[in-house]
This record gives structure tokens, sequence and C-alpha cells, in this order.
């Protein structure tokens, strides 16, 4: 149950700092998130996670506000959208070894 805790406010954190990068550099991620969507559709040959990567590209075309919406969704869907989510490399490994740091500390 704590690991599942752990996991749960890591994910949280991850994605408040998502969503500061966003905040500062709204063109390079949504041009990071389109590629990495491409990537994603790609390799995902049986269309297993088509409705999720539809779904994230509506909200890509809707603008950062929709990402950052997205982003914080705390519902079932929101959880399962993010499951799919086009962000992998924006932020470094450092930045996210720093994020699990500070979440394992807190704890």
């Amino acid at each position: 149950m704590q690991s599942e805790r752990r996991r749960d406010d890591f994910s949280r954190a991850l994605h408040a700092r998502l969503i500061e990068r966003l905040q500062q550099d709204p063109a390079g991620v949504t041009a990071h998130a389109r590629t990495q969507l491409a990537r994603l559709r790609d390799a995902d040959r049986a269309g297993h996670a088509t409705v999720l990567f539809d779904r994230w590209a509506a909200i890509i075309d809707a603008g950062p506000p929709a990402i950052e919406e997205a982003l914080r969704d705390d519902s079932p869907e929101g959880m399962r959208l993010r499951q799919a989510g086009p962000f992998a490399g924006v932020l470094s490994a450092q930045d996210r070894w720093a994020i699990w740091r500070a979440v394992r500390d807190a704890a």
C-alpha cells in the first residue's frame, strides 16, 4: 500500500514538473509531444492504444491549457490517459531522479 501511494505521489510530482516545463516552453514541449505521439502510434502496431493516442492528439491540438488540464486530471480517465502520455523525454533523468528522491524523502 505504501509503495502504491509513493508511486501516486511520484506521478503527481512528475506531472507537476511537466506542467512547469510546459509553461516555460509551450512550443518546445508541444512539438516534443507531437513527435513522441507519432512514435508511440508507430510502435502500437496492434492499435491497442489508438483511442488514447487520438485523445492526446486532440488535447495537444487544443493547446497548452488543455494539456495542463489533462496532466492534472485525477479522474480514472485522466489516470488512464496519462499512462499513454507522449511526454517521455521532456524531463531529464536527473529531473526524474530528483523528483523521486524528494517523494521518497517526504514519505
